[in-house]
């Protein structure tokens, strides 16, 4: 499967850990056009990143949800973001389960790209 995200940001409310790193929430809504039509459709992420210095940052996908025409993938992931002088860069692979008709499958779809736009690259098997 490959495919693009093209996404909106919502910042969260954030904060700090007690050892002084910036927790930084934020919320993207995506629309997900691939190849394969199972895996097309609004996606919501919920993410943290952690901001330890000025040039990449871990993040962790809390809470990730597709929406299709026929189901619903559920997933978290993790990836790293990196800064320069065009803006963050985010590489990582999020790890979704089906839902409904896609009950019993599971999804790895791994990114690249900047906060707006995605490339996405991926496989569906079957997880039983």
């Amino acid at each position: 499967m490959t495919g693009t995200a093209t996404c909106a940001l919502i910042t969260l409310p954030s904060g700090t850990t007690e050892d002084g790193t910036e927790v930084v929430k934020e919320r993207f809504t995506c629309t997900d056009v691939t190849s394969d039509p199972r895996v097309s459709g609004e996606e919501v992420l919920e993410i943290e990143t952690l901001l330890y210095d000025d040039h990449s940052a871990p993040w962790s996908v809390t809470s990730a949800t597709i929406t299709t025409e026929d189901g619903v993938w559920r997933g978290t992931g993790d990836g790293v973001l990196r800064f320069d002088g065009d803006g963050p860069y985010n590489y990582g692979e999020t790890i979704y389960r089906g839902e409904g008709p896609y009950e019993g499958l599971t999804y790895h779809c791994l990114v690249a790209g900047s906060n707006g736009e995605l490339v996405l690259a991926g496989w569906i098997e079957s997880t039983e």
